[in-house]
Formats: C-alpha cells, sequence, structure tokens
C-alpha cells in the first residue's frame, strides 16, 4: 500500500489550522508549547489515518484469503472437536 507524503505546505496548513482550532491564536501569539503541542496533533491524526487505511487493506486480504482457505477448515472442524475413529 502506497501512502501520500505531505508536502511542506501541507504541514505548515496542517498546523495552523490546529493552532486555531484547539488554542484560538495565530503563530505569532502561540507558545512554544501550544506550536509543539498542534505538531503532535498533526502527526497523530497523519499516524492515525495510515493506520486506518493499512488496517483496511488487511482486512481485505484476510478476507480474500479466509474465503480461498475456508474449505480446509470445514473439513478439519469435525476431526478436531469431536471424536473421530480413523
Amino acid at each position: 500500500m502506497k501512502f501520500e507524503r505531505m508536502t511542506v505546505e501541507q504541514i505548515k496548513e496542517s498546523i495552523l489550522n490546529k493552532l486555531h482550532t484547539q488554542f484560538a491564536c495565530d503563530v505569532a501569539d502561540a507558545t512554544p508549547e501550544q506550536l509543539y503541542q498542534a505538531l503532535a496533533l498533526v502527526v497523530r491524526d497523519e499516524i492515525m489515518q495510515r493506520r486506518s487505511a493499512s488496517r483496511g487493506a488487511r482486512k481485505e486480504q484476510q478476507a480474500k484469503r479466509s474465503t480461498t482457505s475456508a474449505p480446509n477448515s470445514w473439513w478439519a472442524a469435525p476431526c478436531t472437536t469431536t471424536w473421530c475413529p480413523w
């Protein structure tokens, strides 16, 4: 799975957006801690988006894999769960 990287401009815009929405301030008014927290929130959001996309792709792959291997588990289930004389 390929992810698009954020450009420098997109990162700057995201940090400004976080400063406005989370702290109601601009870059000139923000404290170093607020800048750090805004950056941390932007990074967290990016990680969570990638995790969500990756998880969806893994679930899709598992669904494809489970439908192809299902008959094998159907045949094995009765012998492993009940007494089987052979």
